[in-house]
């Protein structure tokens, strides 16, 4: 080792220390797993991109590979190590894990730069794919990765990203595949199934609604609407309505179709009324006391109307607090607000309350950041509605007495009634339906890791085990290979009617057009099958790439560029498949391109012994998440789509 550094040595413990040049920094800490031993994590030899390469490369390429950029990344890293100290987790296990992500990062050609989110986030995912296709490897292969490990290298990492740029952790996950979404093809379902989004979304709606009307100080009706394209103008939730031989003025129900109290004559055509009918007066005195009441709430700022729709707007503030913490009824109506500080753990906003029901603990529900301005609007809508009053929960409602408390389940089911009825196809659902669909999506995008769910859910393992527990898809793995393999040459088979089919090499520079799979050996294109293909394989065609492969014009060059346009179709297929729901029609469809695609490939390595090498070390880059522009643009298509979990 040619390069050196003068060390500046910290033991982890000692927090209080003034740390100000990190390039130097080695944290010191108690190895766990001896007594009386210490482990160094060294966080300033992470400055240079070139640190596993010191016995390579000179000692001027090493200091030319220092990257400031990098400065305020590590010293959050550091941070986050400092405190960790004293708790029961392993600072060197996160030292290693996040070294291992920087390593990741210094060996890709593609330069990431750790100063920016969005770089970052795209370093996280391709990192996410990494070591997604590390534990598809067989575990006898040197380069497998088992599950459970990935996992953790995984997750480390959204936690040290969330840190840096303060955000939560859910936010980084989201951006990327999740290791073993894929192993045994198990579906990954969306982040909620449509009743919960529509439910949420109209939710959300009618609060933001509430919250304009009342803390913003507009003039009502209130503008409601459901993602169904509802519509509803709220005036008041009281009735005045009048029966008069057989004919009903129903006013509140009218006006809510009409976003202004309509004109005398416009309404005597709505209720089929004559300008001479007995009962026009009748009418005119509940328009009148309609304008009357509307006038009175838009003058009075703090007129009990207004006091009421505040009360509706805490009511489903809480459910849509639920809906994003998965927290308890029991937890959300007694919350109170806490520090207000974000813990480096999870980088969550933190609240407490009480859990009664068990025992008395003390729960601390999270939300991710983008639920955070919902929540300010919350806490505006319930410094609104206390005024001056002293209060401790976040959700208050006033009494019979007019004294602040928690909200009822009373308060519930009227808010419920009121729902239904303005929006008659609302689908209603209740706050342990709420917790519990919080709860089955923690454990689906965990692959089942019943661990994380009881973490994030606040209750034991034996009860995220009662309810969740699902056994394991991987004894019926070598079965399900085995299918798949058969399924895989019964395609091919009908396809073709000799077993090898030549494809055109070009190893010099000829007049050829480019495309995302090769090249196409003549100027005018005319598709057509090259011989040795039946009538059931793919048909080629000018607009579909992959299907060029199986026509007689296709050309492949035999360099870096080509090859690395078949790997990444490839690899991009192999993600596809965990979607597939009718495997024999998968197979046939696209089962068949992967395999022409492996017999280009044999024919490029055959034909060229130097590029046989590169073939290999291309694929690596490939899986890495260095693929060819065309068909990393459609991956990163069908990962924002939910196609690729």
């Amino acid at each position: 080792m040619n390069f050196t550094r003068t060390l500046l040595f910290v033991h982890i413990a000692d927090i209080n220390k003034q740390i100000n040049e990190h390039e130097r920094l080695v944290l010191v800490c108690k190895d766990k797993t001896a007594s009386f031993s210490f482990k160094k994590l060294d966080i300033g030899t992470l400055f240079f991109r070139k640190r596993e390469l010191y016995e390579t490369v000179s000692e001027d390429e090493i200091s030319a590979s220092f990257d400031e950029k990098r400065r305020y990344f590590l010293q959050c890293l550091t941070d986050y190590l400092l405190q960790m100290s004293g708790s029961d987790l392993s600072e060197g296990w996160f030292h290693f894990t996040s070294k291992a992500f920087l390593d990741w990062i210094d060996s890709q050609k593609r330069h990431f730069d750790l100063s920016n989110k969005d770089s970052v986030i795209d370093a996280y995912r391709r990192y996410s794919k990494y070591l997604v296709d590390r534990t598809l490897l067989a575990d006898t292969e040197e380069d497998g990765l088992a599950v459970r490990t990935a996992k953790q290298y995984q997750r480390n990492v959204a936690k040290l990203i969330a840190y840096v740029f303060d955000c939560h952790e859910i936010d980084v996950v989201s951006q990327a595949m999740q290791v073993q979404s894929q192993r045994y093809d198990v579906p990954i379902l969306p982040i909620a199934e449509e009743d919960h989004q529509k439910t949420y979304a109209t939710l959300l709606n009618i609060f933001l609604e509430i919250h304009r009307i009342v803390v913003q100080e507009v003039n009502f009706p209130a503008h409601f609407q459901s993602v169904d394209e509802e519509d509803f103008y709220f005036y008041s939730g009281f009735h005045h309505q009048t029966e008069k031989q057989q004919i009903q003025f129903d006013i509140q129900s009218y006006l809510s179709k009409n976003s202004a109290i309509p004109a005398f004559s416009k309404m005597l055509a709505d209720f089929w009324l004559a300008e001479d009918s007995e009962h026009r007066k009748r009418l005119r005195e509940n328009r009148n006391e309609a304008l009357n009441r509307l006038m009175q709430r838009n003058e009075d700022k703090r007129h009990t109307e207004r006091e009421r729709l505040a009360s509706y707007g805490l009511c489903i503030g809480m459910l849509l607090f639920i809906a994003q913490t998965g927290a308890n009824l029991d937890t959300a109506q007694q919350l109170q607000l806490d520090t207000m500080e974000i813990l480096p753990s999870t980088q969550g906003r933190r609240f407490s309350g009480t859990k009664s029901r068990a025992g008395g603990k003390t729960v601390y529900p999270e939300f991710g950041v983008k639920f955070e301005p919902v929540f300010r609007k919350i806490l505006e809508l319930r410094e609104w509605y206390i005024q001056d009053e002293q209060c401790d929960f976040v959700f208050p409602l006033r009494n019979n007495s007019n004294k602040l408390g928690s909200i009822g389940n009373t308060k519930l089911q009227l808010i419920k009634k009121f729902l239904q009825r303005i929006f008659p196809k609302f689908i209603w659902i209740t706050p342990q339906k709420w917790r519990k669909h919080v709860s089955s999506q923690y454990v689906e995008l965990s692959d089942g890791d019943l661990l994380i769910e009881a973490e994030k859910m606040g209750h034991s393992l034996d009860t995220a085990r009662k309810n969740y527990s699902r056994t394991s898809f991987k004894d019926a793995g070598q079965q399900i290979s085995q299918f798949f393999n058969e399924l895989r040459e019964i395609a091919v088979e009908k396809t073709r009617t000799v077993e090898h089919i030549a494809v055109q090499t070009i190893d010099v520079a000829v007049d050829t057009h480019s495309l995302p799979v090769g090249a196409c050996s003549t100027i005018s294109p005319q598709p057509e099958k090259a011989l040795g293909f039946t009538e059931q394989a793919p048909v080629p065609n000018c607009q579909q790439f992959e299907h060029c492969l199986f026509c007689k014009h296709y050309a492949v060059h035999a360099d870096d560029t080509d090859v690395r346009k078949l790997l990444s179709l490839k690899s991009l297929l192999g993600y596809v498949k965990q979607k597939a729901t009718d495997l024999l029609k998968w197979e046939s469809q696209f089962g068949v391109v992967l395999h022409r695609i492996d017999e280009v490939l044999t024919e490029l390595s055959n034909a060229y012994v130097d590029l046989r090498e590169r073939i290999v070390s291309i694929q690596d880059e490939v899986e890495s998440g260095d693929m060819d522009a065309y068909w990393l643009n459609h991956f990163e298509l069908l990962i924002d789509l939910g196609w690729v979990a």
